[in-house]
């Protein structure tokens, strides 16, 4: 073999030892796993991602409202929704089902309509509470979401 070309590798056959090729596979599984576990961190993977459970009760004229929905609205947090049933705030979400929500200052608007047989088929059936628990700006509901998993919210409707 030319011995120019054996100093630059050419035509020299690259040969490894076992042990170094899993040594390298290894150091990159385990940079990856670091990466990502990093990521997890500073994501927040495992926990609730600065979101916060809440529970409830809804009433309407001093009943549990039987069925409806909730929207909580703020300038500093996206919209969140609830389902009412019997009387029960439930699924909390803000991005993925039943989340939580932000601490911070709501307005609230709850809905409630007629799911009776003779309304079945109709596209907006009548609402069952006043309308104007419907929208934000007339309901003059409020919700202060504490950043803790105890907030225990309370609407009574009249």
């Amino acid at each position: 073999m030319n011995p120019k070309a054996a100093s630059l590798g050419v035509g020299m056959e690259r040969t490894q030892s076992p042990d170094c090729i899993h040594g390298r596979r290894a150091k990159r599984w385990r940079s990856l796993a670091q990466i990502l576990l990093l990521t997890c961190v500073v994501a927040g993977c495992g926990s609730r991602n600065g979101l916060y459970s809440v529970s409830g009760q809804v009433t309407y004229q001093g009943k549990p409202l039987e069925h409806g929905s909730i929207v909580f609205i703020s300038p500093k947090s996206r919209q969140v929704t609830a389902d009412i049933e019997l009387g029960e705030i439930l699924n909390v979400t803000t991005i993925a089902a039943n989340d939580g929500i932000a601490a911070g200052e709501y307005m609230v608007a709850i809905t409630s309509r007629d799911r009776s047989e003779k309304y079945k088929d109709s596209m907006a059936p009548p609402s069952i509470i006043p309308i104007r628990y419907a929208d934000v700006a007339t309901s003059d509901l409020k919700a202060t979401i504490q950043p803790n998993n105890d907030n225990a919210l309370r609407f009574d409707l009249e």
